[in-house]
């Protein structure tokens, strides 16, 4: 059986045997045969209730082992906690994405307009909405995975998007409201003095 120990002072003594601990096992009681069976340990100064880590206790040795431990995917897999770099949550917020891909259709259907497609023609390039819904997950993942710290620029992004939208629109809307002037090109055969 176990026993859990108190520390006073710089002496641990035994106070009372823990209920319900399995004693060691008699192979690692004993110390280790050669220098490769040696496991290295990490000791990490807990308060008296063993609640937290009294961090400024803690050697700065020690506090570098820790954080290279806790960054370490396989050390977060065996303790159930999210897994660096896995989806813990997009860090890139989707509803930018969907907005990301309404401006792209936008400039899509712009340059096929540009190109001399209809507008009926160049609208079946506007991504639809279950598009966008299919789309945005797996995008916000992506970005969230190669883009680093874009997260804080969210306010940012969506402003320059929601603006680049809006006057997108609104540049559209000025071409239909538009009156269209034709340019005839001058017929070399009239004299230049006979047309009106």
């Amino acid at each position: 059986m176990a026993t859990q120990k108190k520390k006073t002072g710089t002496a641990a003594t035994a106070i009372r045997p823990v209920v319900g601990s399995d004693p060691l096992p008699a192979a690692s009681a004993a110390a280790p045969a050669t220098e490769a069976e040696a496991v290295a340990r990490l000791s990490i100064p807990l308060t008296a209730d063993g609640g937290s880590i009294q961090w400024d206790r803690m050697r700065p040795r020690t506090k570098d082992q820790l954080r290279t431990l806790l960054a370490s995917s396989d050390t977060a897999a065996n303790l159930g906690a999210p897994v660096p770099g896995a989806d813990a949550g997009a860090a890139v917020d989707p509803a930018i994405v969907g907005m990301l891909y309404g401006s792209l259709g936008m400039l899509m259907v712009s340059a096929a307009r540009a190109k001399g497609y209809t507008a009926e023609q160049a609208n079946v390039l506007i991504f639809t909405p279950e598009e966008k819904a299919a789309l945005q997950d797996p995008t916000a993942k992506v970005l969230s995975k190669y883009a680093g710290s874009m997260g804080k620029y969210q306010d940012e992004i969506t402003l320059c998007v929601t603006l680049g939208m809006v006057l997108t629109g609104k540049l559209s809307n000025l071409r239909k409201a538009a009156t269209v002037i034709e340019m005839v090109p001058k017929n070399d055969s009239e004299p230049e003095g006979a047309a009106s």
